[in-house]
């Protein structure tokens, strides 16, 4: 007889859900760094262009480095705020996948306590089915022994009752 969990679909249910959960935090994760990425391009941007319109000398190239200037810091300001958005999911995803993981470990110990329970009551009930075929073997030999006894009795002395109580029958 194996061992069978009678909660094992909660279980497998609760290890979907783990996964989902993990799956979910990778994909936030990746997109916070894919924004990060983003702001470290324009603020890598930005840099270059600031140098390129302090080396300027025309006023309307130096105009136009400061206006692209300013988009950019617009640009990395919305980035920002997108970022931090995505923090929050990525942090909301890691609590859900924190819950659905406990949900998930408090089912498997108990699984593990039960299987532990049904192992011993297993190893019990065997060693109590052994002893008793112990106990009917050695019964079995007793009535043989005391069986042949008997008949070793009966056929060596050839006496009658009488006579193996000791009765004299005179």
């Amino acid at each position: 007889m194996a061992f069978r969990f009678r909660l094992e679909k909660v279980l497998r249910h609760r290890r979907r859900q783990v996964d989902l959960r993990s799956r979910e935090v990778a994909a936030a994760a990746t997109s916070v760094a894919e924004l990060q990425r983003a702001i470290e391009d324009k603020r890598s941007d930005q840099n270059r262009t600031a140098e390129q319109g302090s080396t300027a000398f025309e006023v309307d190239e130096r105009r136009r480095c400061a206006a692209w200037i300013t988009s950019l810091e617009g640009e990395i300001s919305r980035l920002l705020v997108r970022r931090s958005e995505a923090e929050s999911v990525l942090n909301a995803a890691r609590s859900a996948l924190q819950e659905a993981w406990q949900d998930r470990e408090v089912l498997e110990q108990l699984r593990l306590r039960r299987e532990i329970t049904w192992q011993t009551e297993m190893a019990r009930r065997e060693r109590a089915d052994l002893d008793e075929i112990g106990q009917q073997r050695a019964l079995a030999g007793q009535r043989q022994q005391s069986a042949g006894y008997r008949a070793e009795i009966a056929g060596s002395s050839g006496t009658t009752n009488d006579e193996s109580d000791g009765v004299d029958g005179n």
